[in-house]
């Protein structure tokens, strides 16, 4: 038997290698491309609709963008509304871009919403990173209903992430004096 030379044993190395190389490749760019077949458009058709769990009339009252805490110091951009003590639900929704390349999560984005009493305003904790003087914290989905319930009063209400929400109650008249965020 003849005798190999140490350059063609090196071959079906380089071989293997072009191929692990090259099926990344084709790999990444297949699961690229079909990650931006799922367009906003096509996130919202595989939720289920949006419906208020009201008999009959409800009212909506939008609150524009009440960002969390921006800038040094942190200020926070809260909207402010009134309750009569019913419960009430809240919404939001968002521009975030859904689909492309590194978008390997569901359609779901979660964001943070804090309430708490308009006579003391919001408080930046660096801990939490939100406000320290929350009476009610809740996780919410995107384009999806939380049930908020609060003693009467007036409030101020944030959420993260910088999002358009809304206020929607069952029972017209229990909620009042809304000022939205200033955008």
């Amino acid at each position: 038997m003849g005798r190999v030379a140490s350059h063609e044993r090196a071959r079906p190395g380089l071989v293997h290698f072009v191929a692990i190389v090259w099926s990344t490749i084709v790999g990444v760019a297949m699961f690229g491309a079909l990650s931006t077949l799922r367009t906003p458009a096509r996130a919202e058709a595989a939720r289920p609709p949006r419906v208020l769990p009201c008999q009959g009339e409800f009212e909506e009252h939008p609150l524009g963008t009440p960002s969390g805490f921006v800038g040094d110091p942190p200020v926070s951009n809260t909207a402010r509304f009134t309750t009569t003590g019913e419960p009430f639900l809240i919404t939001y929704r968002s521009d975030w871009h859904e689909g492309g390349f590194l978008d390997i999560g569901s359609p779901e984005r979660r964001a943070r919403v804090d309430l708490g009493d308009a006579a003391s305003p919001p408080v930046f904790d660096e801990q939490s990173y939100g406000p320290q003087n929350s009476e009610y914290e809740q996780r919410i989905d995107l384009d999806r209903y939380v049930d908020a319930d609060a003693a009467p009063g007036d409030y101020w209400i944030l959420i993260s992430g910088g999002a358009d929400m809304t206020l929607y109650t069952c029972v017209p008249g229990s909620i009042s004096a809304v000022e939205p965020a200033v955008d």
